[in-house]
């Protein structure tokens, strides 16, 4: 193994590694806003109709606390797979029992060996992988002739002046004790959310992010924005992809069709189709 795969595997393991203490740490998932099934909808962007999902077989890459898990059970699919690398796994199963067809995997989203999926998705994970083709490729592999990759990542465009900033704090708040940062992530949200508001109410909305904030991060319970914010300060990884570079990494992965939608502005979904 070269130097520079050793590299990428020391910080993609760190990144599982922090997910997975995220997880005991914030894994406890409440009915609200954050659960909904209008933020599931919210994330597709209207690329798919949800509705597709019911009798289909269908895989999430990166299922964390098991949210996006209840998500799509709400929709009945036939079969239901979770996979999940991180230590975080048995708070997922806890999070997961009342979920129907549902098999989970402790294992990465490149190591899985399933065939004839119907619809894949992988929601706020690729972007925390240093180098995802392996998963990407496994994903494409995986699915049906006719089948779908959801993928939503966070974007570049309209957020550069946040990545520089996240990107300074973040040095220093990668290696707070996680217990620290959850009480940095409590007083942020706080402000954060006032910010919004003074964005909307004097500057005509112009500020960085207002939209998010009106329209994502505010609908969300306190506890909810926290984890929202833990979720940006925490990880070892994460890259924020250009509408160019998301396309031209998920082509080289052998999607030939790809649907993408700029989700408030802030971030990509795409309906990557094999």
């Amino acid at each position: 193994m070269t130097k520079e795969k050793i590299k990428i595997q020391k910080v993609q393991n760190m990144t599982i590694r922090d997910f997975g203490n995220q997880w005991l740490l914030h894994g406890k998932l409440r009915e609200d806003y954050w659960t909904s099934d209008e933020m599931f909808k919210d994330y597709l962007c209207n690329l798919i109709d949800p509705k597709i999902i019911t009798g289909s077989t269908v895989l999430e890459v990166g299922s964390g606390s098991g949210r996006i898990l209840r998500m799509i059970d709400r929709y009945a699919p036939n079969r239901l797979i979770g996979v999940e690398p991180s230590k975080g796994f048995n708070h997922l199963h806890s999070n997961t029992v009342n979920v129907r067809n549902l098999e989970l995997l402790n294992i990465k989203g490149s190591d899985y060996n399933i065939k004839n999926i119907d619809i894949v998705f992988s929601l706020g994970v690729i972007h925390h992988i240093k180098s995802p083709q392996n998963t990407l490729r496994n994903i494409h592999s995986s699915l049906s002739s006719d089948g779908i990759f959801i993928c939503w990542v966070y974007g570049m465009e309209n957020n550069r002046i946040y990545v520089v900033v996240r990107k300074i704090i973040s040095n220093i708040t990668r290696i707070l004790p996680d217990e620290s940062l959850d009480k940095i992530c409590n007083v942020l949200q706080f402000f954060i959310v006032r910010y919004g508001k003074f964005s909307v109410r004097y500057m005509w909305s112009r500020l960085p992010i207002t939209k998010y904030i009106q329209e994502v991060f505010a609908p969300c319970g306190e506890l909810e924005r926290k984890y929202i914010l833990f979720d940006q300060l925490n990880p070892a990884y994460a890259k924020y992809y250009t509408k160019r570079k998301f396309i031209k990494t998920l082509k080289k992965a052998g999607f030939t069709r790809i649907e993408l939608a700029h989700r408030h502005g802030y971030s990509w979904t795409a309906a990557a189709y094999k």
